[in-house]
């Protein structure tokens, strides 16, 4: 009796995975690209869903064919339909989600319904699985990780020598990019108030060595950023053709890979140097990858971690990282600057918490005083100011905010920097090159040596090979 039980439910098990619809099927892909991931870590426990999925596509085998049709297209939708549209827009389509969202969801309804009869579902099933096998593949085999390690080849760097030597290459390097962070002489050519000069004056009164004008070679922080991990790229054919397309706010995948894989981190990793990227985007080269819930804003084909539906870290919000889930939540966060000002404050919670390590660089990325200008309850942009008053008046506000973490005892046995990616754009007689740059713990010979922004990869390598 037993054996023909367990024949029984081997029988509906095979059944569900070869001769019907079959979610256990239909989601392996998406468990695969969701756990095996270099911005997020492995999360191969997801797999463990797969026998509730089981249980699921038991349930519904006896489910009116249309009833299953639809059930089956929705969940497609569901969990494939945000990861290709990130996948595909800047090259494809450009549709907003909303009309992508109805081409997707008819698309998947009319191959549903083509797939209606056993022979089809058999077809469709082997498809997936052997898709599933091929993502696998991809993920692992060597040419995947050889087309990573040629990236950056044809990309001549500038040269920077440096004359000093270092006595101690053990320090923690530090690096706070605060996006479109403009100077303080320039801001002040318009305000006339000395309170635009009180960051460098504190940072000057902990013997940090400023640099005003402290000109970036861009204004787009997708090509400072990939410069800046670069080594430079400032005389590059392609850096220049970006340029040209500024305002388009999404980056290309070369740029972003550019940035992630990047030449500073592989050039640390020869000196045993580590990598900490709280910024951006993960280092998944840089020695040891940040896998805890950082909120990378540009994230991994802009999925970022759970704000609203999922206030505490748990299995859920894992398995459902990359589904739809992910962009109403960001859509929600974003409606009232709520995305934004949590990335702040875990910027600046990070700079308090972390214990930082001996010979390592550690990025952050400020998003501020870039806009939106809020920060919670604590500051709300003036509808009754003009955008450049909001500016100064927040600019105040976030770097007040900013030195209050720095004036901690534990910095004084770092090495620091604090830079704007680029300088205020946007407005009538300020220069969107003109930056700011402060250095804490290195030599003033060094300093002069660096012009602007992205020569700074430069820098933190002498300090730490």
């Amino acid at each position: 009796m037993k054996l023909k039980e367990n024949y029984s439910l081997s029988k509906k098990i095979k059944s569900v995975f070869f001769e019907n619809f079959s979610l256990s099927v239909l989601l392996l892909p998406y468990l695969i690209i969701n756990s095996i991931d270099d911005e997020i870590g492995y999360k191969l426990f997801l797999f463990s869903f797969i026998p509730i999925l089981i249980i699921i596509d038991l349930f519904f085998e006896k489910i009116n064919h249309i009833i299953k049709i639809l059930i089956y297209s929705s969940f497609f939708y569901f969990f494939y339909s945000y990861l290709i549209y990130t996948d595909s827009y800047y090259y494809l389509q450009g549709l907003s989600f909303r009309y992508f969202s109805l081409f997707f969801l008819s698309i998947s309804f009319l191959i549903f319904y083509f797939f209606r009869n056993l022979k089809s579902k058999r077809f469709l099933n082997v498809v997936i699985l052997v898709f599933t096998f091929l993502t696998l593949t991809n993920i692992f085999i060597p040419s995947f990780s050889s087309r990573i390690n040629n990236l950056n080849e044809g990309f001549e760097a500038k040269k920077i020598v440096f004359n000093s030597v270092i006595e101690d290459r053990y320090k923690p390097i530090i690096l706070i990019v605060c996006d479109e962070l403009g100077t303080s002489n320039e801001i002040f050519k318009i305000t006339k108030s000395k309170r635009d000069f009180d960051f460098d004056s504190l940072l000057l009164s902990k013997n940090y060595i400023v640099k005003e004008n402290f000109y970036s070679h861009t204004k787009s922080t997708k090509i400072s950023m990939a410069s800046m991990f670069n080594f430079n790229l400032q005389k590059n054919q392609y850096i220049r053709e970006q340029e040209n397309r500024t305002n388009n706010f999404r980056t290309t995948t070369k740029l972003k890979n550019l940035f992630k894989y990047n030449s500073l981190t592989d050039s640390l990793n020869n000196y045993n140097a580590d990598s900490f990227s709280y910024g951006l985007l993960n280092f998944p080269r840089g020695g040891r990858l940040v896998t805890e819930k950082v909120n990378h804003l540009w994230g991994a084909l802009s999925f970022e971690p759970f704000i609203y539906f999922f206030k505490e870290d748990n299995f859920l919000s894992d398995f459902f990282y990359k589904s739809v889930l992910n962009f109403l939540d960001k859509r929600l966060s974003l409606e009232n600057n709520f995305f934004f000002d949590i990335s702040r404050k875990n910027t600046l919670n990070d700079l308090k918490e972390i214990d930082f390590k001996k010979k390592s660089f550690y990025y952050f990325h400020y998003y501020a005083p870039h806009d939106p200008y809020s920060f919670f309850n604590e500051f709300e942009e003036d509808d009754k100011l003009s955008k450049f008053e909001n500016y100064i008046n927040y600019r105040r506000f976030v770097l007040k905010k900013l030195y209050k973490q720095l004036d901690n005892e534990k910095f004084q046995n770092a090495r620091i920097i604090v830079v704007g990616d680029h300088g205020l754009r946007d407005t009538k007689n300020v220069d969107p090159l003109n930056s700011f740059g402060a250095f804490y713990g290195f030599k003033s010979i060094d300093i002069n040596e660096i012009k602007s922004p992205q020569d700074i990869g430069h820098l933190v390598l002498h300090y730490l090979k």
